[in-house]
């Protein structure tokens, strides 16, 4: 599965993390830099599996399992789509 920002989703990255701004809603969301990191990997298009690869290799030196890093991917694309920052016909497939 390859997730997809909404049009409707304006993103801006920083050092610190992500601002996520959904126009439908008007609701502005806020991340720590890995949820920032994360954003930035789909805005590029990587599927879900080399974003956790990605992630893996970019915290190894906390030792965070890869396990781990699918597990805290599936539940922050969860809480994206449920506040309408990705297409939801991408998570479907």
């Amino acid at each position: 599965m390859v997730p997809r920002i909404s049009s409707s989703s304006r993103l801006i990255n920083t050092v610190d993390g992500a601002v996520v701004m959904e126009i439908k809603s008007g609701l502005m969301y806020t991340s720590d830099p890995v949820g920032g990191r994360i954003l930035e990997l789909i805005q590029q298009g990587l599927p879900k599996e080399q974003i956790v690869e990605s992630i893996s290799r970019e915290c190894e030196e906390s030792n965070v399992s890869r396990e781990t890093v699918r597990r805290d991917l599936e539940r922050f694309i969860e809480q994206l789509a449920s506040y309408g920052v990705l297409e939801a016909e991408t998570l479907t497939t």
